[in-house]
């Protein structure tokens, strides 16, 4: 009687928890609308993650529209989508900000799963947002509302890093079109200030030290240029009047959550251990290059989106654990107490039947919470490239793959044009932001 109920009450836990995995995942419910948005088909794969039976949650609605519309260039409506994923998680931001402790607020629910808790986003993707919402408002032209969306980036970062008391290695993007930002108001001080950030952390040396070196010369800065001069070399000379194109690129597809579980029969019940844990994508493409009349230049990685994920996702795994223990202590005793009445009213054949049904139930509950933006980028990557003012073919390409032709345009005297980019798998998407075009290189300038 023993063996018979111990064999078949294994037989039963193990078979659902095979059948367990086969539950719809964030990753189930939103596969088509990634497969669409991976294969260009950004219309369709926005009104899909748009839907809130999708992904359940409106922050990633929002984020995850948000991308398509974004890489899409349809610039109002990414504002609109990013808008929407900000006001889900405005008030946990607001507090975060005025007190990182109150960061905790959102481990301390006690629910049957993780899954079952409203999700505002990991401490990294909410910060992502804002970056996201800033490249938006670029494509609109509107600079002022880009440099807001950047800073409340950069406090959301050092809130998350005094929560979680150290200091961050992302912000790259962030520093870098506040850089820009600044130059382009002609505050060279606050320039220095985030491309000095970038220095600090050893992002994108190819194009931090020459704007480096530019900006102490125009704040006369003797000593910083001579240190920089005598590490790096001086920077090449730019022509009269020089204007430069500026590259912002998404490159590849971000990590994504896969489960990690365990499932324990003990005496007093089952023990389930079920955790999230990132998985890394196959990247096809390395960097791009974009060229300016002929000359190319590579883009360099300011921000690796999928390092900053793992270790936001590291610092929230001792909570997600110990949720998870507390979980099954209360299951169990639950667990206990059903034995405990079903012996009471039926004998031990109830009582075996309760057990099993509590180890059953166990299992089939605890799941790893596998949401996530699925729509970001593997890193982000940046390059700047000056000319003469005058009329140059411009191009971005995918060494040894596609070309995207972003047309032949006049460079006014000191004008910064933008390119916004995005590659997914092997095709390229790219929308550039100023500059008029005309029709032909061999336009001279009157």
């Amino acid at each position: 009687m023993s063996s018979s109920w111990s064999t078949s009450r294994r037989t039963a836990v193990w078979l659902l928890a095979a059948g367990v995995s086969s539950c719809a995942t964030y990753r189930d419910r939103t596969d088509a609308a990634l497969r669409d948005f991976e294969a260009g088909r950004f219309s369709q794969a926005e009104e899909e993650f748009g839907d809130p039976e999708a992904t359940a949650s409106e922050f990633l609605a929002g984020a995850e529209a948000g991308t398509v519309a974004l890489t899409d260039g349809r610039w109002e409506e990414a504002i609109r989508w990013f808008e929407r994923a900000g006001a889900s998680v405005a008030e946990l931001e607001a507090q975060g900000l005025l007190d990182p402790g109150s960061l905790a607020a959102g481990f301390s629910g006690l629910f049957l799963s993780e899954g079952l808790s409203t999700y505002q986003g990991e401490g990294y993707e909410r910060v992502m947002l804002h970056v996201m919402w800033g490249l938006a408002y670029l494509g609109l032209g509107a600079l002022e509302d880009t440099l807001v969306e950047v800073r409340r980036s950069n406090r959301l970062l050092a809130a998350e890093g005094t929560f979680y008391d150290k200091e961050y290695r992302g912000a790259g993007l962030a520093h870098f079109l506040s850089a820009i930002g600044h130059e382009l108001r002609e505050e060279h001080d606050e320039a220095w200030i985030d491309w000095s950030a970038l220095e600090a952390k050893g992002l994108a040396p190819s194009v931090h030290r020459p704007a480096l070196q530019r900006c102490a010369t125009r704040l006369a800065r003797a000593e910083e240029l001579e240190r920089l001069v005598a590490r790096d070399g001086e920077a090449a000379a730019l022509p009269e009047g020089a204007a430069r194109v500026v590259l912002i690129a998404g490159v590849g597809r971000g990590p994504v959550k896969v489960e990690a579980r365990q499932d324990i029969l003990t005496p007093d019940g089952a023990v389930s251990l079920a955790l999230p844990r990132l998985e890394r994508r196959p990247q096809p493409v390395q960097h791009l290059e974009m060229t300016l009349s002929g000359v190319a230049v590579r883009s360099a990685e300011i921000e690796a989106v999928h390092a900053l994920a793992q270790e936001s996702l590291a610092d929230r795994i001792a909570w997600m654990a110990a949720r998870n223990l507390l979980r099954t202590v209360v299951k169990q005793q639950l667990r206990q107490a059903a034995v405990r009445q079903a012996r009471q009213e039926g004998g031990d054949g109830a009582a075996a039947a309760a057990a099993i049904l509590g180890d059953v139930l166990t299992i089939a509950t605890e799941r790893a919470d596998l949401r996530c933006w699925s729509t970001l980028p593997d890193t982000w990557q940046v390059a700047i490239t000056h000319a003469a003012p005058g009329v140059h073919p411009l191009a971005l390409s995918v060494p040894g793959g596609l070309t995207a032709d972003l047309g032949t345009i006049r460079l006014d005297p000191g004008e910064t044009v933008f390119v916004l980019a995005r590659t997914l798998g092997n095709d390229l998407h790219a929308r550039r932001v100023g500059g008029l075009e005309v029709p032909s290189a061999a336009e001279t300038v009157p």
